[in-house]
């Protein structure tokens, strides 16, 4: 089976109910944050990681206090992971809920934790679609764009994913899109040169589009491949 093929499906997730105890899932860690200590007295400790199903769902996961100790060792970045018998609840701070569903997961005394294993890439066998900038807004293949640099990437810090990646933006002299890429080498971009005003390719696959403007900001997929490289005309 693929690994892909293991993690729960959109519909699996968007039909968890609130305060369901039984809850299971499969998912990708693409964000843990360290054990912290709050409240206001400084009394309880707190731990908090994210599953990515990989087609565009993101969960909060939580645990607290003691159950903190068994949840640790499992929950390496890029691992899969197996929640079962968590409870979905509301999160009690929803402006710090970096998943993008209602609820937030709890991990409690009797869940069950598997780390089934390091997410493995799988090749991509089919070619990518060359597309328009103007294209990209329900795109969700594997894509080849041409466009100039209008400001060149380099890593900066996204907060609500806790995690550093690439930032910069192309345009095609009519349309303006800004790159998050979330597999950014910084090294392996500089490599090639390239500077503001140059015609790129980008290759690489769009997972979601987020913001008010959705032609603005796109996000590729943190385990899909992305390769940037001058190009003398656009397409």
């Amino acid at each position: 089976m693929d690994q892909e093929d293991l993690l729960s499906s959109n519909e699996a997730l968007n039909n968890i109910q609130i305060f369901d105890s039984t809850v299971e899932i499969i998912g990708l860690v693409d964000g843990i944050e360290s054990p912290r200590i709050v409240g206001n007295n400084q009394q309880y400790r707190f731990f908090k990681f994210y599953l990515n199903n990989g087609n565009g769902k993101r969960v909060q996961v939580v645990a607290w206090n003691e159950d903190i100790d068994h949840v640790v060792p499992h929950i390496l970045p890029n691992c899969i992971i197996h929640l079962d018998g968590v409870q979905a609840r509301t999160p009690k701070a929803a402006q710090f809920n970096n998943g993008n569903t209602t609820y937030e997961l709890l991990i409690r005394s009797n869940s069950i934790i598997d780390n089934l294993g390091q997410y493995e890439p799988k090749i991509a066998i089919h070619n990518p679609v060359p597309i328009q900038l103007s294209e990209v807004l329900n795109n969700t293949e594997c894509i080849v764009l041409e466009a100039f640099i209008k400001t060149n990437f380099t890593l900066i810090h996204n907060n609500k994913l806790n995690k550093t990646i690439g930032c910069g933006s192309i345009t095609d002299g009519t349309y303006k899109l800004e790159v998050h890429v979330l597999n950014f080498n910084e090294d392996d971009y500089y490599d090639t040169d390239i500077s503001k005003g140059d015609k790129i390719e980008i290759n690489g696959t769009m997972c979601t589009s987020v913001g008010k403007n959705v032609r603005s900001i796109y996000i590729l997929r943190e385990y899909s491949a992305l390769t940037f490289k001058i190009c003398d005309s656009l397409c």
